[in-house]
């Protein structure tokens, strides 16, 4: 006999005595440790999982070896945990679920034997809500010269859904959209703005989006003439007289905007308790202006005060 013939022949005998040996070996009962995920089932659809669950149960499995290795290499049972009639919390008893590993009776001569960790698995629920939370728009105008952004812009809708658990959604009060500036605006604009929800991780938010539109109008101005001049808490035995007694204002603003203004909006006033000071005759006019103008010009700017006593 050759070199390659032994060279062989010893080959070929190592591998025989090898498959006998696993065969042998793979025969006899073993017990071994095998984790076994778990899966959480039937979860009511207003109820949401706040307890921290572990991702797997370890096992003692008892059985051939052959069944045990192809157990924890190849095959993955599972335990099923049934949260249907679950509304509150319930305690899972791992002991009492060795028999519910799903397919570890398909496997061979193996079986679950004992429990290692955990114990009992605690499932904590919580409700699910729904809440209505405002949008703040962070969206900015800029017209182009001459012309101006009546108003504030109007957002739709105005408001969004949150869901999640009650905790979670009270956590949160309002949502912004994200930040941007639209520029050399000259007529009305709708723009799509994407809300920022980075921070929303605790719910699910059920928009991402809102319409913002910003109404854009030429500049004008309008004349208010003959505005009297109102006396806000006077002294009750005083005679209170004002030189000029009416003042003209001029307001600028959007054209449209002026004219819908209505007349009596527009007022001119002296508060007595923030503003007369002893031996003091002469005071700056301070005019009730509408919210959206631009700008104003009073005529005359000043006025005399007169006070005398009552008899």
């Amino acid at each position: 006999m050759n070199f390659k013939e032994n060279w062989e022949y010893k080959v070929l005998s190592i591998s025989l005595a090898l498959m006998l040996w696993f065969y042998v070996v793979l025969s006899d009962n073993y017990k071994t440790t095998v984790e076994i995920p778990i899966t959480l089932t039937n979860l009511r659809p207003d109820k949401v999982i706040v307890s921290k669950i572990p991702k797997g149960a370890e096992f003692i499995f008892e059985g051939q070896g052959s069944s045990l290795a192809f157990l924890k290499y190849f095959r993955s049972p599972e335990i099923e945990l049934d949260l249907s009639p679950v509304t509150d919390s319930i305690s899972f008893s791992m002991q009492s679920n060795l028999q519910g590993i799903r397919g570890a009776g398909l496997i061979g001569k193996v079986e679950p034997i004992a429990v290692v960790y955990p114990d009992t698995v605690r499932v904590r629920l919580g409700n699910i809500i729904t809440k209505k939370i405002p949008v703040i728009s962070k969206i900015a105008f800029e017209t182009l010269s001459g012309r101006t952004v009546i108003g504030l812009p109007k957002i739709k809708p105005d408001s969004v859904e949150i869901r999640g658990t009650e905790m979670a959604c009270a956590k949160f009060k309002e949502v912004e959209t994200q930040e941007l500036l639209l520029t050399e605006l000259f007529k009305d604009v709708t723009y799509k703005a994407q809300l920022e929800t980075s921070n929303f991780s605790e719910v699910e938010i059920l928009r991402n989006e809102v319409s913002i539109t910003a109404e854009i109008q030429e500049i004008g101005v309008r004349k208010f003439s003959g505005v009297e001049i109102k006396p806000i808490f006077p002294p009750s035995n005083k005679e209170i007289y004002f030189n000029p007694s009416s003042v003209d204002v001029i307001l600028e603003g959007g054209i449209d905007y002026l004219i819908s203004i209505p007349e009596d909006s527009v007022y001119a006033k002296f508060d007595f308790r923030r503003n007369w000071r002893y031996g003091q005759t002469d005071y700056k006019v301070e005019v009730n202006l509408p919210r959206w103008v631009t700008g104003f010009q009073v005529q005359p700017e000043e006025f005399s005060l007169i006070i005398r006593e009552k008899f």
